[in-house]
């Protein structure tokens, strides 16, 4: 180590510790204990005042504590930083959330140049993908960091037909076994979310095009308690018999009310993420269960299961 990182170690040192013997800053920096009092020299030339007191509990300690200026973050710091503050915004539970952003509103305002994290938020670590969808993966947060406009080949649920989309992309997020970006889409005015998914994404490639990320953008806005806020079913419902005890004891959505009622039915009013999620809850429940809201799906769960029997009949099941 060089005579300027030792000086500026020596600065961290008495900065971070206060008082420290001699032979502590020597062992430290790895150094003669001589040289420290040249290593002094320099600082106090630096504009720095370091106290030194002789004795058994003697040492050096740094007076102008406010002196010291905190070093820069790199980009890999700072993108850290900024992913902690985009995933806090998008989870609410975070006791600290308001002082957490007002400190970094002190950070963004002391940090030079420009950055914002990729915007890939897991729930979990292993997932299994396809090579071509890991490329297209690849390109999305290129396509992020670089702010370069996606095409892609794309097929919705509610199409049978695949469209082309150009999209800017914005944040990566991996969300119940899947990753999704969400972007700005210009056929749509809007911003919109895609899955990476082998039925839908048919193709992906990365553009020339730039685009300028919307300040106001904030990934809380687009991301609820489902992935798509949209695909959020509300229901009201009471349940009844052995399956009430079951269903009480496990955690099914977002519960917002939940009782035992006179009658011995368990009342719930909770939100699910997605209506295949719903479907499929309702459906487990059986003859258990009155569904109170929404009426309107009263009837789809008694198609669905007509639909079922009748299939069930051909097949000769």
């Amino acid at each position: 180590m060089n005579r300027c990182a030792l000086c500026l170690q020596m600065l961290r040192l008495l900065k971070a510790r206060g008082m420290m013997s001699r032979q502590e800053l020597a062992d430290e920096l790895q150094t003669n204990i001589r040289n420290l009092s040249e290593f002094r020299k320099e600082l106090e030339t630096a504009g720095y005042v370091i106290e030194s007191t002789t004795g058994r509990y003697g040492g050096y300690r740094l007076v102008e504590e406010e002196a010291l200026a905190v070093p820069s973050l790199n980009k890999d710091e700072q993108t850290a930083l900024l992913e902690a503050c985009a995933y806090l915004q998008a989870h609410k539970d975070f006791a600290y959330g308001d002082p957490f952003m007002k400190a970094m509103d002190k950070i963004r305002a002391g940090t030079r140049g420009k950055a914002h994290g990729s915007g890939t938020y897991l729930e979990e670590s292993d997932l299994h993908i396809s090579a071509r969808l890991r490329q297209y993966l690849t390109l999305c947060r290129e396509g992020i960091a670089r702010q370069k406009a996606m095409l892609l080949q794309y097929r919705s649920l509610q199409s049978k037909e695949v469209k082309e989309v150009t999209l800017f992309p914005y944040e990566l997020v991996y969300y119940q076994n899947a990753y999704y970006v969400i972007g700005y889409a210009l056929h749509a005015r809007d911003f919109r979310t895609y899955k990476f998914s082998e039925e839908r994404m048919k193709a992906c490639t990365l553009t020339n095009r730039s685009f300028t990320r919307d300040r106001d953008f904030t990934l809380r806005d687009h991301v609820g308690i489902g992935l798509m806020k949209d695909q959020v079913v509300e229901l009201r419902l009471s349940i009844y018999d052995e399956v009430a005890v079951l269903v009480s004891e496990s955690r099914i959505g977002l519960c917002l009310e939940a009782y035992w009622q006179e009658d011995g039915g368990y009342y719930m009013h909770l939100l699910i993420d997605g209506e295949m999620r719903a479907e499929q809850f309702l459906l487990s429940l059986g003859s258990h269960v009155e569904l109170h809201e929404p009426k309107a799906w009263r009837k789809r769960i008694y198609q669905n299961v007509q639909a079922m029997l009748v299939n069930w009949k051909e097949s000769g099941t």
